[in-house]
């Protein structure tokens, strides 16, 4: 990110700061005044635009009060905090000026009251869901064209860059979300789980991909998504009734029976397939069986067809998954 931002202000100050230093240097005293305010919004500005895809791909969030901040803490920390800071260093080989480290404790208050502060305003942090590849992908083609070229065609960067829009509108984010743990799906601006006791961590990370701030469990241990057509059924945990108690075996089969025909789709995050496997096709069956194996699975409910991709094939083989390999005992 800042490389992105230096690589834009060098390019807006290349030739535009020739402008404004003239009219800075003539006229009237608060020229001056006016010239420096209008340089820190300006690289607030460009810095901003710079770095504003990368933080959105990043961290999914964005601001729109950079400038208000900026405005407050550049004037703050060069006029009085980083003076102060050098003479309280300076200080030191004198014996050390209490009054000149209360002043700099003053200064870094305030600094912190305003972030503060502007950290509770209107479209402080705005939560957005992960873009796609192909966004971040054409926004630094279109913004390293329009930065490092010079003559008239560095504006057909801004080409990709308008074009980039569509892909961060696009949705490209899987509807359920399976793990050993928990299972999750996303419904208008709110992340379903089927547990808030288990899998929190993964459950935050899906919630901050999917740019939402609401989670909330299930109301049932049994649901089918999508709600209104019902493709698949989410048997979440089979192993505990309503009550947190556990089930024997025998009810366990009964239960998980009663809601195999419903669907095409079997999705839990318990061993369902023996169960299962001959009244749904065993392909559309995932369970704790594949989970263990495969990682967490994704599906994506398209209109024709269930779209299911697994961690082990998405991200391959990771180093720190380890196989165990089972010792035999020797014969005696």
């Amino acid at each position: 990110m800042s490389f992105a931002a230096v690589i834009a202000l060098i390019a807006t100050y290349e030739g535009g700061w020739t402008f404004l230093k003239n009219w800075m240097s003539s006229g009237h005293w608060y020229r001056k005044y006016l010239g420096h305010s209008f340089g820190i919004i300006l690289t607030t500005v460009v810095a901003t635009l710079a770095t504003t895809p990368l933080v959105i791909y990043t961290f999914n969030r964005f601001t729109l009060q950079a400038v208000a901040g900026n405005l407050l803490a550049i004037p703050l920390t060069s006029f009085l905090i980083m003076p102060t800071v050098l003479l309280a260093v300076f200080s030191l080989a004198f014996g050390k000026f209490i009054w000149i480290f209360k002043m700099l404790d003053l200064w870094l208050s305030l600094l912190a009251f305003s972030a503060k502060k502007i950290a509770y305003w209107p479209g402080a942090a705005i939560l957005v869901a992960t873009p796609h590849c192909i966004f971040i992908a054409l926004t630094t083609f279109g913004g390293l064209w329009l930065c490092l070229w010079k003559e008239k065609w560095r504006w057909l960067g801004l080409i990709p860059i308008c074009f980039s829009s569509f892909f961060f509108f696009y949705d490209h984010h899987p509807h359920i979300y399976v793990t050993e743990e928990v299972i999750a799906y996303r419904s208008d601006k709110t992340l379903n789980i089927s547990s808030n006791k288990n899998g929190i961590f993964a459950s935050e990370m899906w919630a901050k991909e999917l740019g939402l701030t609401e989670i909330k469990p299930w109301n049932n241990p049994v649901m089918y998504y999508p709600l209104d057509e019902s493709k698949i059924t989410l048997i979440a945990n089979p192993y505990l009734d309503e009550k947190r108690q556990k089930r024997s075996y025998e009810v366990i089969d009964a239960y998980v029976r009663q809601h195999c025909g419903y669907n095409l789709w079997l999705i839990s995050n318990g061993y369902v397939w023996r169960a299962c496997h001959d009244k749904i096709d065993s392909s559309s069956i995932i369970d704790r069986f594949q989970l263990s194996r495969r990682g967490g699975h994704y599906l994506w409910a398209c209109p024709n067809d269930i779209k299911v991709v697994n961690a082990k094939e998405y991200f391959g083989k990771r180093p720190w998954r380890v196989k165990i390999r089972k010792i035999k005992k020797p014969k005696l």
